[in-house]
């Protein structure tokens, strides 16, 4: 299996540097992996029955993380090649040095509010849990919207009395603030 090309954009790289996700992929646990796995599984029927009729040739994660949603898809027959978009330098070596399967053509580092891609680079673009995670999720989505064709997106109801409870755990646990994402 080839291994896929990168494409990082430098002056982003070194303007990122230092950021949660650098130390959060450089040590990806195997309970991450395997939990992520399993997400994947429902996250895979869920994208195969939204994008019915679309039959994309090529995806594009953005937000990949451990890529395990498009090796499900992969699995699946979804589309012949996926690409990543990361804008940590940890998670492009990550799955640049540890991702392998199947259609895997290549991973992008660069600012997801401005990749320089071209328009309809890909068939499908998928965000799957990403906006909430983001200072500003219009201009992340918009980006998106110009290089796919279509997009996909996931995100979680955190607006709820649930969501409350669980923000209010990561708080008085693991000190975590809730970010101000209204989207």
């Amino acid at each position: 299996m080839d291994e896929p090309f990168v494409v990082v954009d430098e002056t982003f790289r070194r303007s990122s540097e230092g950021g949660f996700y650098e130390s959060f992929y450089a040590n990806v646990s195997e309970e991450l992996l395997a939990w992520r796995a399993r997400g994947a599984v429902s996250k895979g029927r869920n994208i195969e029955a939204l994008a019915e009729g679309v039959h994309p040739e090529t995806v594009l994660e953005v937000g990949a993380g451990t890529c395990s949603v498009m090796a499900r898809l992969a699995e699946l027959g979804f589309a012949r090649k996926f690409f990543a978009l990361e804008t940590s330098a940890s998670a492009v070596e990550y799955i640049r040095s540890k991702v392998r399967f199947p259609g895997l053509a290549g991973v992008y580092l660069a600012d997801s509010t401005r990749t320089g891609l071209s328009d309809d680079s890909f068939d499908l673009g998928i965000l799957s849990p990403v906006l909430e995670h983001l200072r500003d999720p219009a201009a992340v989505l918009r980006e998106t919207m110009r290089i796919c064709r279509s997009v996909g997106l996931e995100v979680p109801l955190e607006d709820s009395f649930l969501g409350a409870v669980e923000w209010i755990l990561r708080q008085s646990i693991l000190g975590t603030r809730r970010m101000d994402n209204r989207s």
